[in-house]
């Protein structure tokens, strides 16, 4: 069975949260480097890896969005998704006419 969208939602959320935490402690750790007294390749790298976890921060980010925006459609489509939303929403319930189908 796979994972409602609630639950990825949440799960999408912990990760981006431990992420975000990660570039804080990453950048505070940075911070107090004497970035003058590294090579210029290493300088270079640190400058590469920044950008990449900055934009893997906006993925994530983008991604929690996505599942919010999934979660918001499937609510006001209600028949319309087959997916599994999670628990705390209302499954649509068959009416007389897709019963005589």
């Amino acid at each position: 069975m796979s994972p409602s969208l609630i639950q990825r939602l949440a799960h999408a959320r912990r990760a981006y949260a431990a992420l975000e935490s990660f570039a804080r402690r990453r950048a505070r750790f940075l911070e107090a480097l004497d970035l003058d007294a590294l090579a210029k390749d290493d300088s270079r790298m640190l400058e590469a890896e920044t950008d990449r976890l900055m934009l893997t921060l906006a993925e994530a980010w983008l991604f929690v969005d996505h599942i919010e925006q999934q979660i918001a459609e499937a609510r006001e489509d209600g028949e319309k998704h087959a997916v599994s939303i999670g628990p705390d929403i209302e499954q649509p319930q068959t009416t007389p006419a897709d019963a005589e189908r």
